[in-house]
Protein backbone atom coordinates (compact mmCIF):
# COMPACT_ATOMS: atom_id res chain seq x y z
CA UNK A 1 0.00 0.00 0.00
CA UNK A 2 1.36 3.37 -0.99
CA UNK A 3 1.80 6.11 1.93
CA UNK A 4 -0.50 9.05 1.32
CA UNK A 5 1.76 11.97 0.17
CA UNK A 6 0.69 15.44 2.06
CA UNK A 7 0.93 18.28 -0.22
CA UNK A 8 1.35 22.32 1.22
CA UNK A 9 -1.21 24.81 0.49
CA UNK A 10 1.13 26.80 -1.46
CA UNK A 11 1.52 24.08 -3.74
CA UNK A 12 -1.90 23.04 -4.06
CA UNK A 13 -2.90 26.88 -4.58
CA UNK A 14 -0.23 26.89 -7.52
CA UNK A 15 -1.42 24.30 -9.68
CA UNK A 16 -5.35 25.78 -8.92
CA UNK A 17 -4.26 28.81 -10.08
CA UNK A 18 -2.39 27.71 -13.09
CA UNK A 19 -5.67 25.53 -14.31
CA UNK A 20 -7.98 28.71 -13.42
CA UNK A 21 -5.62 31.69 -14.07
CA UNK A 22 -3.14 30.48 -16.62
CA UNK A 23 -5.50 28.58 -18.70
CA UNK A 24 -3.79 25.39 -18.71
CA UNK A 25 -5.52 22.43 -18.45
CA UNK A 26 -5.85 19.78 -15.63
CA UNK A 27 -3.68 16.96 -17.07
CA UNK A 28 -0.77 19.32 -18.06
CA UNK A 29 0.00 20.82 -14.53
CA UNK A 30 -0.72 17.34 -13.36
CA UNK A 31 2.12 15.91 -15.22
CA UNK A 32 4.50 19.02 -15.00
CA UNK A 33 3.88 19.06 -11.34
CA UNK A 34 4.14 15.34 -10.57
CA UNK A 35 0.25 14.79 -9.01
CA UNK A 36 -2.07 12.50 -10.32
CA UNK A 37 -5.21 14.83 -12.13
CA UNK A 38 -7.62 13.58 -10.15
CA UNK A 39 -6.39 15.57 -7.10
CA UNK A 40 -5.76 18.63 -9.25
CA UNK A 41 -9.57 18.14 -9.95
CA UNK A 42 -10.55 17.94 -6.48
CA UNK A 43 -8.41 21.17 -5.14
CA UNK A 44 -9.90 22.65 -7.73
CA UNK A 45 -13.52 21.78 -6.47
CA UNK A 46 -12.89 22.46 -3.12
CA UNK A 47 -10.76 26.25 -4.16
CA UNK A 48 -13.99 26.74 -6.17
CA UNK A 49 -16.72 25.92 -3.37
CA UNK A 50 -14.91 27.68 -0.27
CA UNK A 51 -13.40 30.86 -2.36
CA UNK A 52 -17.48 32.31 -2.86
CA UNK A 53 -18.26 30.85 1.05
CA UNK A 54 -15.19 33.20 2.19
CA UNK A 55 -16.17 36.32 -0.28
CA UNK A 56 -19.94 35.37 0.83
CA UNK A 57 -18.38 35.86 4.74
CA UNK A 58 -16.43 38.87 4.33
CA UNK A 59 -19.05 40.83 2.60
CA UNK A 60 -21.46 40.03 5.29
CA UNK A 61 -19.34 40.95 8.36
CA UNK A 62 -18.58 44.15 6.28
CA UNK A 63 -22.31 44.97 5.80
CA UNK A 64 -23.44 44.15 9.17
CA UNK A 65 -21.03 46.58 11.03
Amino acid sequence: MERKVKYSYEFKLRCVNEVLYQHKSVNSVSKSNGVDHKSVDLWLSFYRKYRDWETDRKSTRLNSS
